[in-house]
Protein backbone atom coordinates (compact mmCIF):
# COMPACT_ATOMS: atom_id res chain seq x y z
CA UNK A 1 0.00 0.00 0.00
CA UNK A 2 2.77 2.45 0.95
CA UNK A 3 4.73 1.68 -2.23
CA UNK A 4 1.61 2.19 -4.32
CA UNK A 5 0.93 5.55 -2.68
CA UNK A 6 4.54 6.62 -3.31
CA UNK A 7 4.18 6.04 -7.06
CA UNK A 8 2.49 9.43 -7.48
CA UNK A 9 4.47 11.36 -4.89
CA UNK A 10 6.92 13.05 -7.30
CA UNK A 11 4.31 15.43 -8.71
CA UNK A 12 3.13 16.42 -5.23
CA UNK A 13 6.66 16.93 -3.91
CA UNK A 14 7.74 19.15 -6.84
CA UNK A 15 4.62 21.30 -6.95
CA UNK A 16 6.17 24.14 -4.87
CA UNK A 17 9.41 24.13 -6.93
CA UNK A 18 9.24 26.75 -9.71
CA UNK A 19 12.62 26.13 -11.39
CA UNK A 20 13.88 22.55 -11.53
CA UNK A 21 17.45 23.40 -12.54
CA UNK A 22 19.63 26.52 -12.57
CA UNK A 23 22.72 26.51 -14.78
CA UNK A 24 25.51 28.84 -13.61
CA UNK A 25 28.29 29.95 -15.93
CA UNK A 26 31.75 29.33 -14.49
CA UNK A 27 33.70 31.70 -16.74
CA UNK A 28 33.24 34.91 -18.70
CA UNK A 29 32.81 33.08 -22.02
CA UNK A 30 29.32 31.86 -21.11
CA UNK A 31 26.50 33.80 -22.78
CA UNK A 32 23.31 33.02 -20.84
CA UNK A 33 21.11 34.13 -23.75
CA UNK A 34 22.74 31.65 -26.14
CA UNK A 35 22.72 28.96 -23.47
CA UNK A 36 19.02 29.49 -22.71
CA UNK A 37 18.13 29.21 -26.41
CA UNK A 38 20.06 25.92 -26.67
CA UNK A 39 18.45 24.45 -23.56
CA UNK A 40 14.98 25.58 -24.61
CA UNK A 41 15.17 23.50 -27.80
CA UNK A 42 15.94 20.27 -25.94
CA UNK A 43 13.41 17.49 -25.48
CA UNK A 44 12.18 17.45 -21.90
CA UNK A 45 12.59 21.22 -21.30
CA UNK A 46 9.44 23.30 -20.92
CA UNK A 47 11.15 26.66 -20.38
CA UNK A 48 14.70 28.03 -20.23
CA UNK A 49 15.35 31.73 -19.62
CA UNK A 50 18.54 33.73 -18.95
CA UNK A 51 19.25 35.79 -15.86
CA UNK A 52 22.36 37.70 -14.82
CA UNK A 53 23.01 38.53 -11.17
CA UNK A 54 25.56 41.30 -10.63
CA UNK A 55 26.49 43.98 -8.12
CA UNK A 56 25.76 47.63 -8.78
CA UNK A 57 28.02 50.41 -7.50
CA UNK A 58 25.53 53.18 -6.86
CA UNK A 59 21.82 53.98 -7.06
CA UNK A 60 20.69 57.59 -6.56
CA UNK A 61 17.65 59.74 -7.10
CA UNK A 62 17.54 61.81 -10.27
CA UNK A 63 18.70 64.95 -8.44
CA UNK A 64 21.44 62.99 -6.61
CA UNK A 65 20.09 64.13 -3.22
CA UNK A 66 19.41 60.59 -1.99
CA UNK A 67 21.25 57.33 -2.48
CA UNK A 68 21.30 53.69 -1.41
CA UNK A 69 24.05 51.32 -0.44
CA UNK A 70 25.62 49.17 -3.18
CA UNK A 71 23.25 46.32 -3.97
CA UNK A 72 22.24 43.68 -6.46
CA UNK A 73 21.00 43.95 -10.02
CA UNK A 74 19.18 41.13 -11.80
CA UNK A 75 18.84 41.25 -15.57
CA UNK A 76 16.32 38.99 -17.24
CA UNK A 77 13.67 38.72 -19.94
CA UNK A 78 9.97 39.36 -20.15
CA UNK A 79 9.49 35.62 -20.76
CA UNK A 80 11.28 34.86 -17.47
CA UNK A 81 8.85 37.15 -15.64
CA UNK A 82 5.89 35.32 -17.21
CA UNK A 83 7.17 31.78 -16.68
CA UNK A 84 8.79 32.03 -13.23
CA UNK A 85 7.23 33.64 -10.11
CA UNK A 86 10.38 35.33 -8.82
CA UNK A 87 9.84 38.80 -10.32
CA UNK A 88 6.55 40.11 -8.95
CA UNK A 89 5.56 43.69 -8.26
CA UNK A 90 3.59 45.44 -5.55
CA UNK A 91 3.17 48.48 -7.85
CA UNK A 92 3.58 48.89 -11.60
CA UNK A 93 4.96 46.14 -13.85
CA UNK A 94 8.10 44.88 -15.59
CA UNK A 95 8.80 46.79 -18.82
CA UNK A 96 11.32 46.33 -21.63
CA UNK A 97 12.67 49.89 -21.34
CA UNK A 98 12.64 50.49 -17.59
CA UNK A 99 13.72 48.99 -14.28
CA UNK A 100 12.12 47.70 -11.09
CA UNK A 101 13.30 48.81 -7.64
CA UNK A 102 12.97 46.91 -4.38
CA UNK A 103 10.64 48.36 -1.77
CA UNK A 104 13.59 49.37 0.42
CA UNK A 105 15.36 51.20 -2.42
CA UNK A 106 12.21 52.99 -3.54
CA UNK A 107 11.56 54.13 0.04
CA UNK A 108 15.13 55.40 0.54
CA UNK A 109 15.11 57.31 -2.73
CA UNK A 110 11.53 58.52 -2.36
CA UNK A 111 10.57 57.38 -5.85
CA UNK A 112 7.53 55.68 -7.34
CA UNK A 113 6.65 54.18 -10.75
CA UNK A 114 7.19 56.78 -13.45
CA UNK A 115 10.11 58.52 -11.73
CA UNK A 116 13.73 58.26 -12.88
CA UNK A 117 16.86 57.18 -10.98
CA UNK A 118 20.58 57.08 -11.71
CA UNK A 119 22.17 53.62 -11.69
CA UNK A 120 25.86 52.73 -12.04
CA UNK A 121 26.51 49.02 -12.46
CA UNK A 122 30.25 49.26 -13.00
CA UNK A 123 30.89 52.39 -15.04
CA UNK A 124 29.35 55.79 -15.59
CA UNK A 125 25.87 56.22 -14.00
CA UNK A 126 22.93 56.16 -16.41
CA UNK A 127 19.39 57.39 -15.99
CA UNK A 128 16.59 54.81 -15.98
CA UNK A 129 12.84 55.10 -15.66
CA UNK A 130 11.25 53.14 -12.81
CA UNK A 131 8.30 51.06 -14.05
CA UNK A 132 7.42 49.28 -10.82
CA UNK A 133 8.23 48.27 -7.24
CA UNK A 134 9.62 44.77 -6.75
CA UNK A 135 8.08 42.33 -4.27
CA UNK A 136 11.25 41.48 -2.35
CA UNK A 137 9.82 38.34 -0.74
CA UNK A 138 9.10 36.73 -4.12
CA UNK A 139 12.62 37.58 -5.36
CA UNK A 140 14.50 35.86 -2.49
CA UNK A 141 15.24 32.63 -4.47
CA UNK A 142 17.23 34.74 -6.95
CA UNK A 143 19.85 35.29 -4.25
CA UNK A 144 20.83 31.61 -4.10
CA UNK A 145 24.59 31.19 -4.34
CA UNK A 146 26.05 30.03 -7.64
CA UNK A 147 29.22 28.82 -5.94
CA UNK A 148 29.21 24.97 -5.73
CA UNK A 149 30.90 25.24 -2.33
CA UNK A 150 27.95 27.23 -0.97
CA UNK A 151 25.08 25.62 -2.86
CA UNK A 152 21.71 26.31 -1.27
CA UNK A 153 22.87 29.37 0.67
CA UNK A 154 21.23 32.79 0.28
CA UNK A 155 22.76 36.25 0.64
CA UNK A 156 19.85 38.69 0.50
CA UNK A 157 20.44 42.45 0.27
CA UNK A 158 17.76 45.14 0.67
CA UNK A 159 18.68 47.25 -2.35
CA UNK A 160 17.73 45.44 -5.54
CA UNK A 161 17.26 46.42 -9.17
CA UNK A 162 15.63 44.24 -11.83
CA UNK A 163 16.17 45.30 -15.42
CA UNK A 164 15.59 43.85 -18.90
CA UNK A 165 18.39 41.54 -20.07
CA UNK A 166 18.88 43.36 -23.39
CA UNK A 167 19.10 46.70 -21.60
CA UNK A 168 21.72 45.30 -19.23
CA UNK A 169 23.82 43.91 -22.09
CA UNK A 170 23.64 47.18 -23.95
CA UNK A 171 24.36 49.52 -21.04
CA UNK A 172 26.50 47.56 -18.59
CA UNK A 173 30.30 47.61 -18.74
CA UNK A 174 30.38 44.72 -16.30
CA UNK A 175 32.02 41.54 -17.52
CA UNK A 176 29.81 38.50 -16.92
CA UNK A 177 32.30 36.57 -14.81
CA UNK A 178 31.96 33.80 -12.27
CA UNK A 179 30.91 34.60 -8.73
CA UNK A 180 34.04 34.52 -6.58
CA UNK A 181 35.39 36.43 -3.55
CA UNK A 182 38.29 37.71 -5.69
CA UNK A 183 36.13 39.08 -8.50
CA UNK A 184 36.15 42.88 -8.66
CA UNK A 185 32.67 42.99 -10.21
CA UNK A 186 31.02 39.67 -9.32
CA UNK A 187 28.40 38.57 -11.81
CA UNK A 188 26.66 35.26 -12.25
CA UNK A 189 25.37 34.24 -15.66
CA UNK A 190 22.45 31.88 -15.12
CA UNK A 191 19.80 29.95 -17.01
CA UNK A 192 16.63 28.94 -15.16
CA UNK A 193 15.24 25.66 -16.50
CA UNK A 194 11.77 24.23 -16.04
CA UNK A 195 11.53 20.56 -17.03
CA UNK A 196 8.62 18.55 -18.41
CA UNK A 197 7.67 16.71 -15.23
CA UNK A 198 5.33 14.31 -17.02
CA UNK A 199 8.52 12.50 -18.11
CA UNK A 200 9.57 11.83 -14.50
CA UNK A 201 8.88 8.58 -12.68
CA UNK A 202 6.23 8.78 -9.97
CA UNK A 203 8.61 7.26 -7.42
CA UNK A 204 10.83 10.05 -5.90
CA UNK A 205 14.15 8.08 -5.85
CA UNK A 206 13.75 7.09 -9.50
CA UNK A 207 12.73 10.63 -10.46
CA UNK A 208 15.82 12.00 -8.69
CA UNK A 209 18.06 9.72 -10.75
CA UNK A 210 16.39 10.93 -13.96
CA UNK A 211 16.84 14.60 -13.01
CA UNK A 212 20.47 14.02 -12.00
CA UNK A 213 21.16 12.40 -15.37
CA UNK A 214 19.48 15.31 -17.19
CA UNK A 215 21.50 17.89 -15.21
CA UNK A 216 24.77 16.10 -15.91
CA UNK A 217 23.81 16.01 -19.59
CA UNK A 218 23.41 19.81 -19.60
CA UNK A 219 26.83 20.20 -18.01
CA UNK A 220 28.46 17.91 -20.58
CA UNK A 221 27.18 20.13 -23.39
CA UNK A 222 29.44 22.90 -22.06
CA UNK A 223 32.12 20.97 -20.21
CA UNK A 224 33.93 23.09 -17.64
CA UNK A 225 31.80 26.16 -18.38
CA UNK A 226 28.52 25.35 -16.63
CA UNK A 227 27.59 24.11 -13.17
CA UNK A 228 23.96 23.00 -12.73
CA UNK A 229 22.14 23.38 -9.42
CA UNK A 230 19.32 20.88 -8.81
CA UNK A 231 16.44 22.60 -6.99
CA UNK A 232 14.35 19.41 -6.98
CA UNK A 233 16.78 17.37 -4.88
CA UNK A 234 15.73 18.60 -1.44
CA UNK A 235 12.01 18.22 -2.18
CA UNK A 236 12.47 14.70 -3.52
CA UNK A 237 14.71 13.74 -0.60
CA UNK A 238 12.00 14.86 1.82
CA UNK A 239 9.43 12.81 -0.09
CA UNK A 240 11.75 9.79 -0.09
CA UNK A 241 12.21 10.11 3.67
CA UNK A 242 8.44 10.37 4.13
CA UNK A 243 7.97 7.11 2.24
CA UNK A 244 10.67 5.43 4.32
CA UNK A 245 9.06 6.71 7.51
CA UNK A 246 5.66 5.38 6.41
CA UNK A 247 7.14 1.93 5.75
CA UNK A 248 8.83 1.89 9.16
CA UNK A 249 5.56 3.00 10.77
CA UNK A 250 3.74 0.19 8.98
CA UNK A 251 6.27 -2.34 10.27
CA UNK A 252 5.97 -1.18 13.88
CA UNK A 253 2.19 -0.72 13.86
CA UNK A 254 0.90 -3.01 11.12
CA UNK A 255 2.85 -6.21 11.76
CA UNK A 256 1.94 -6.43 15.47
CA UNK A 257 -1.69 -6.07 14.45
CA UNK A 258 -1.30 -8.90 11.94
CA UNK A 259 0.37 -11.06 14.61
CA UNK A 260 -2.47 -10.40 17.09
CA UNK A 261 -5.08 -11.19 14.43
CA UNK A 262 -3.27 -14.44 13.61
CA UNK A 263 -3.15 -15.44 17.27
CA UNK A 264 -6.86 -14.72 17.74
CA UNK A 265 -7.69 -16.73 14.63
CA UNK A 266 -5.64 -19.65 15.92
CA UNK A 267 -7.30 -19.45 19.35
CA UNK A 268 -10.76 -19.41 17.77
CA UNK A 269 -9.91 -22.43 15.64
CA UNK A 270 -8.78 -24.33 18.72
CA UNK A 271 -12.03 -23.54 20.51
CA UNK A 272 -14.14 -25.02 17.71
CA UNK A 273 -11.77 -27.84 16.89
CA UNK A 274 -13.48 -30.52 19.01
CA UNK A 275 -16.94 -29.46 17.91
CA UNK A 276 -15.89 -29.62 14.25
CA UNK A 277 -14.37 -33.07 14.80
CA UNK A 278 -17.68 -34.36 16.21
CA UNK A 279 -19.61 -32.88 13.28
CA UNK A 280 -17.26 -34.53 10.78
CA UNK A 281 -17.62 -37.87 12.61
CA UNK A 282 -21.42 -37.57 12.50
CA UNK A 283 -21.35 -36.85 8.74
CA UNK A 284 -19.07 -39.82 8.08
CA UNK A 285 -21.30 -42.07 10.23
CA UNK A 286 -24.27 -41.10 8.06
CA UNK A 287 -22.41 -42.09 4.92
CA UNK A 288 -20.75 -38.84 3.73
CA UNK A 289 -17.55 -39.42 1.78
CA UNK A 290 -14.37 -37.27 2.25
CA UNK A 291 -15.16 -35.07 -0.80
CA UNK A 292 -18.58 -34.19 0.63
CA UNK A 293 -17.07 -33.42 4.02
CA UNK A 294 -14.49 -31.08 2.43
CA UNK A 295 -17.19 -29.41 0.33
CA UNK A 296 -19.36 -28.81 3.41
CA UNK A 297 -16.40 -27.30 5.28
CA UNK A 298 -15.51 -25.07 2.32
CA UNK A 299 -19.08 -23.78 1.94
CA UNK A 300 -19.24 -23.04 5.66
CA UNK A 301 -15.93 -21.16 5.54
CA UNK A 302 -17.08 -19.04 2.56
CA UNK A 303 -20.38 -18.16 4.23
CA UNK A 304 -18.65 -17.25 7.49
CA UNK A 305 -16.09 -15.13 5.57
CA UNK A 306 -18.75 -13.22 3.64
CA UNK A 307 -20.89 -12.58 6.68
CA UNK A 308 -17.84 -11.59 8.76
CA UNK A 309 -16.60 -9.19 6.09
CA UNK A 310 -20.05 -7.61 5.79
CA UNK A 311 -20.37 -7.15 9.55
CA UNK A 312 -16.81 -5.86 9.79
CA UNK A 313 -17.41 -3.03 7.32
Amino acid sequence: YVSGSASGLTETALRPVAADLVAHGTNDRVDPGVLAAAYGNQVGVRAAQPLVAADFVSLTSSDASKSTSPGKVFATTDAFVRQFPFVATTEGAFASDAILLSEASAFRLGVQPGDSVSLAISGVPKSYRVSGILDSAAAEPLFASGDPNFEGEFSVVPDVVVMPYNLYRADSLSVISPTAPTAKVPADAQVYVQLDRSRFAGDPPTAQKQIDAFARGLERQNTGQVKVTDNDASALNRAKNDVLGAKVLFIFLGLPGIAVAGFLAYAASQVFREESRREVGLLRARGANPRQVYATAAVSAVILGIVGSFLGT
